[in-house]
């Protein structure tokens, strides 16, 4: 079983805690050339999460993956998305890309809902875009939200995780240059605008 709250740090003077694991994560040291630092994490269970601190408006999760994981977010402390995919990938191929924050320090928490997910390296967007993208898309994105009602099926957690996204949205649209706004991030709102209820899980494959 993986190591409890294990934490990898970087080469510091003295060495500060960068990626922090809870959960079941198998940890493995001395890999290939083809492994950023020859180390990889492994989760072994649903429930394994990542934490990380960074500064910027999106991150990468790099490693070769199957596709099968599908993750919750948080960002500081707030959920972000559920059920979000993750693609099939090589070594220093990304397998998971979340943006659409507000530029700034962020401390993100990633949860294994289903499946399993490699983590090689990690991936930071720290630079802003020169110049806003058009918001043409979040505005009409965030329009439709907003006249979306609340049908039965729709769990008081995942209404207000809507709720939440249409919140930052009308933000990065009102300020595109103060959010730092890219064309990636207007991308990954106009998909979390799309409907209050989670992304289900898919359907176990049959042998």
């Amino acid at each position: 079983m993986g190591e409890r709250h294990q934490h990898r740090r970087d080469l510091a003077d003295p060495p500060t805690a960068k990626l922090v694991y809870g959960g079941d994560w198998r940890h493995a040291n001395g890999g290939g050339m083809y492994w950023y630092q020859r180390s990889s994490s492994t989760s072994l269970a649903p429930g394994a999460t990542l934490t990380y601190a960074f500064t910027g408006s999106g991150l990468d999760i790099l490693g070769p993956n199957n596709g099968s994981a599908r993750l919750g977010v948080r960002v500081d402390g707030d959920l972000v998305a559920t059920g979000l995919p993750t693609k099939a990938s090589t070594n220093f191929q990304q397998a998971f890309a979340l943006r659409g924050l507000p530029w700034g320090r962020h401390t993100l928490t990633l949860e294994v809902t289903s499946g399993t997910l490699v983590v090689d390296a990690v991936g930071v967007l720290a630079t802003p875009p020169a110049r806003p993208p058009s918001t043409a898309a979040v505005a009409q994105a965030l329009a439709a939200a907003r006249r979306v009602t609340r049908g039965p099926d729709v769990t008081d957690q995942d209404w207000a995780l809507f709720q939440r996204t249409i919140a930052v949205a009308a933000r990065a649209v009102h300020d595109p240059a103060g959010y730092r706004l890219d064309g990636e991030g207007a991308g990954q709102l106009v998909s979390r605008l799309q409907s209050p209820s989670p992304t289900p899980d898919p359907a176990p494959a049959l042998g």
